[in-house]
């Protein structure tokens, strides 16, 4: 079976390379080997060894012929900059730096935080939760929390979703709870162990049932009661 390598060819400045000929072009080519089974090389650009490093000293013409070659023979072309240094960005020395990390309080999720995309329709439908969002909305403002839209959320980085529940009813463990209030914040995130790999999981929380000793407590009162929570983390990891 032929080795899986991937070729980076760099233009280099004249003025950053050795000179021995204006009508030269400095190209540095490096060759790096995938790891054996690797089925998805944008997977796996984080895991390759350095088989070959040299400068190449070609005229223009050798050049482009050069390059024409290299490029009648890929199978993925035209990677951009910024996908080669995101998937170079982590490598075998970098991985246990992430490991001797220390597991920060949830809390500090919200440090210096972009803001969260929160798609309201679905409460706005219910009259139980018509007035939720724009509770969530002033307090928001407040604390100086962005909602962001749907379009910014994708260009932010993990990508963050605020999601607020109401549940009428449950029954846990024998006790029937009217109705709770539950926030959670999402996000995609890198994994430790495998930075090549990226989830979507829930790095906040909080849920709220309705007190019983209370008979004068409302959904608004859980809601307010859950905002609270969370104000409460932010401010904590953000000086106003």
């Amino acid at each position: 079976m032929l080795r899986r390598v991937l070729c980076i060819l760099l233009l280099c400045c004249a003025f950053g390379a050795p000179q021995i000929a204006l009508s030269e072009t400095w190209l540095l080519v490096e060759v790096r080997a995938m790891p054996q089974g690797c089925s998805n090389p944008m997977r796996c650009l984080h895991k390759t060894t350095v088989l070959v490093r040299n400068f190449l000293s070609l005229t223009h013409a050798d050049k482009q012929k050069f390059a024409r070659r290299l490029n009648s023979m890929a199978v993925v072309r035209a990677l951009p900059d910024s996908v080669m240094e995101k998937a170079l960005g982590h490598t075998a020395e970098k991985e246990p730096d992430l490991h001797d990390l220390p597991v920060s309080p949830k809390a500090e999720i919200f440090r210096g935080h972009p803001g969260v995309y929160f798609d309201t329709t679905a409460l706005d439908k219910d009259s139980e939760t018509a007035k939720f969002s724009a509770y969530v909305r002033k307090e928001f403002d407040r604390i100086g929390l962005r909602l962001l839209t749907k379009a910014e959320r994708d260009a932010t980085p993990g990508r963050p979703t605020l999601a607020l529940r109401f549940q009428k009813h449950s029954e846990s463990e024998g006790c029937i709870i009217p109705f709770a209030v539950s926030l959670s914040l999402t996000e995609e995130v890198i994994v430790a162990r495998a930075p090549d790999v990226k989830i979507a999981v829930t790095v906040w929380s909080g849920r709220v049932a309705q007190n019983l000793a209370n008979l004068h407590y409302t959904p608004e009162s859980a809601l307010r009661d859950m905002i609270d929570k969370l104000v409460a983390d932010y401010q904590s990891v953000n000086a106003n």
